[in-house]
C-alpha cells in the first residue's frame, strides 16, 4: 500500500510538472499610432524609398539608433491586452532596418513589452513605407508568447513626416513538449499500477 501511494504522489507531481509545462499565452492585439521620420544612415530626413531607419518621434530626434526610444499612443486592444486603454502611452525605441538587428525591449505600455526578433520590408516606396516581423510579446501572468506584427506608414503631400499604425497580434506558440510529458506521466502511472497488482496477485 505504501508503494502504491508512492506511485501515485510520484504521477501527481509528474502530472503537475506538465501542467505547469503547458503555456498560458498572451492572446489578443494591440494598435498603436504616432509619428515618425523615415531617415538614412546620417540621420537625414529622406523619402521612405531612401530610408534605412525609422525615428519615433516624442522623446528625441536624430540618426536612427536602436538607443534613443520615441512615443506612440494605444488605439486599440483586445483579449488579454483589452486592459491596456485606448490613448495610454507607451515607448519604442528607434528602428534601423536596413540593416536589422533584433531589439530587445522594442516597445512596453500597461506592462506589455516586445522584443523584435526578426522584420521584413514588404513596401518601401517614396510615400509608402511597410513592415513586418516577429518576437516575443511579455506581460505579467502569462508565459512569454510569439507574437507577429505590422507597421504601415504613409505622408501626404510628399511630407517627410507622416504617421504609422502599429498592431502586435499574439500568435500562441503550441506546446507539445508539455503534453508529452503528461503523457508519459500517466503511461508510467498505469504501468506502474499494473505491476503493483501483478505483484499482489502472484
Amino acid at each position: 500500500m505504501r508503494q502504491i501511494r508512492s506511485l501515485l504522489l510520484a504521477g501527481a507531481v509528474l502530472a503537475a510538472s506538465a501542467t505547469a509545462a503547458v503555456a498560458a499565452p498572451i492572446s489578443g492585439s494591440i494598435g498603436m499610432a504616432f509619428q515618425f521620420q523615415a531617415k538614412d544612415a546620417a540621420g537625414v530626413n529622406v523619402p521612405f524609398s531612401q530610408a534605412v531607419g525609422i525615428d519615433f518621434l516624442g522623446l528625441n530626434a536624430g540618426p536612427v539608433s536602436s538607443g534613443n526610444s520615441g512615443i506612440f499612443l494605444v488605439t486599440g486592444s483586445t483579449g488579454d491586452l483589452a486592459g491596456i486603454p485606448i490613448a495610454s502611452v507607451g515607448t519604442i525605441t528607434d528602428l534601423p532596418f536596413a540593416p536589422f538587428a533584433p531589439i530587445a525591449g522594442f516597445f512596453s505600455v500597461g506592462g506589455l513589452s516586445f522584443d523584435l526578433a526578426q522584420l521584413w520590408i514588404t513596401t518601401q516606396t517614396d510615400n509608402t513605407l511597410g513592415l513586418m516581423g516577429r518576437g516575443t510579446l511579455m506581460l505579467a501572468g502569462f508565459d512569454d508568447t510569439l507574437g507577429t506584427w505590422a507597421f504601415s506608414g504613409n505622408t501626404a503631400g510628399g511630407a517627410l513626416t507622416g504617421t504609422f499604425s502599429w498592431s502586435a497580434d499574439a500568435a500562441p506558440i503550441p506546446e507539445p513538449a508539455g503534453l508529452a510529458l503528461f503523457g508519459l506521466a500517466l503511461l508510467g502511472l498505469g504501468l506502474a499500477w499494473r505491476t503493483q497488482r501483478s505483484t499482489v496477485h502472484a
